[in-house]
């Protein structure tokens, strides 16, 4: 049963495509349609007296490693891989889902640039929002919950001032901010006008367009500038 696939960064033409099933991943070069079996270990394959018969759900690649997901195991790992998708090294245990608790089960997931996972329980899937995610530091192998869709950046960034939006939505995933609003105007024309998070503690109002919020000194320097026309 073909459950993702993906392809290698530096090599697109060749893909990795995971049977959730047999806990196969095969190697497949579309440029000629030659296909093999790459790699083969029971994490995975689904257990046999699991109620839900799917191992490997979601399949991402990145920075040197396949990373993915096991919705019946509960697992999410990676396995080294080489640049040419021939060479796999062990598979390493990242976290394993507590479903006593939740009783939510592990689907697909997203991966930033900066090795950040998004794993998505299979039961809070709806096609208006997903309800909450929990993030992964693939880098230093920690562990943080986020809550709720709320800490999403919201609002217009000019594609040239995108890193902007990026480093804000960073800040609040990492709660060193726990809201935030931005505007950035140049000749007229705001090229930014961001925001997003919290406007309490409790992180129980979501940080609004038109939230209020001390500014402190910077009129200040609109002060003097008006002064000095």
């Amino acid at each position: 049963m073909f459950k993702d696939m993906a392809s290698l960064p530096t090599q697109p033409h060749i893909v990795l495509i995971a049977d959730s099933r047999l806990g196969f991943l095969f190697r497949v070069d579309i440029t000629t349609g030659i296909s093999k079996i790459a790699f083969k270990d029971d994490t995975l394959s689904a257990p046999t007296n699991t109620s839900i018969p799917i191992g490997i759900k979601g399949l991402k690649i990145c920075r040197g490693y396949v990373d993915f997901t096991n919705t019946a195991r509960g697992t999410f790992s990676r396995i080294p891989v080489s640049a040419d998708g021939l060479n796999f090294g062990d598979v390493e245990l990242i976290a394993t889902l507590d479903t006593s608790d939740s009783g939510d089960d592990w689907d697909d997931f997203a991966l930033d640039p900066h090795g950040v996972a998004a794993i998505h329980p299979l039961s809070f899937i709806t096609l208006a929002s997903i309800e909450f995610m929990d993030y992964f530091d693939l880098g230093a192998i920690t562990i943080k919950k986020i809550v709720d869709i709320m800490s999403v950046i919201h609002g217009h960034c000019e594609p040239a001032f995108q890193k902007v939006r990026d480093l804000l939505e960073q800040n609040i995933l990492a709660e060193q901010e726990l809201g935030v609003s931005l505007c950035a105007n140049i000749n007229g024309q705001d090229v930014v006008n961001l925001w997003g998070g919290y406007a309490d503690r409790a992180r129980s109002k979501p940080w609004k367009e038109d939230t209020i919020s001390v500014v402190w000194s910077t009129s200040k320097c609109i002060t003097n500038l008006a002064a000095l026309t």
